[in-house]
């Protein structure tokens, strides 16, 4: 399973999750036009098939525009590895959730209805 955001100029952020008989897997990868891509170090840690992973994107306010839009990954509410700055993106506007899946099945939230279904992250 891989989750993350990509943008108009296929420039992608992914958190890659897999699971193995005898080893589980887990990698950022920023993907840029400009670098051509680049892995990120992952604290190792263990998941179960009911775990929750989130991903964030948060730019910074109006007022703070020396401020670079960031993203970040979570499991089961608490951040993993360190923010990815979007500084060297082509456009770091416009970015869009993307899911892929190998034989497994997931369940969203994008906010649609926050009363019934807080953001977990």
């Amino acid at each position: 399973m891989a989750i993350g955001l990509k943008n108009n100029n296929n420039d992608y952020i992914r958190l890659k999750i897999e699971k193995y008989l005898y080893q589980n897997s887990i990698q950022f990868y920023y993907y840029t036009l400009k670098n051509k891509g680049k892995d990120y170090n992952m604290p190792c840690f263990l998941w179960k098939n009911s775990d929750i992973f989130g991903c964030g994107l948060v730019y910074p306010p109006e007022n703070m525009p020396d401020q670079i839009p960031y993203v970040f990954f979570t499991h089961n509410g608490k951040e993993i590895g360190k923010p990815i700055s979007l500084k060297e993106a082509s456009n770091n506007n416009n970015y869009r959730p993307f899911i892929c899946l190998n034989s497994c099945s997931v369940e969203t939230n994008f906010g649609d209805n926050l009363k019934d279904k807080p953001f977990l992250l």
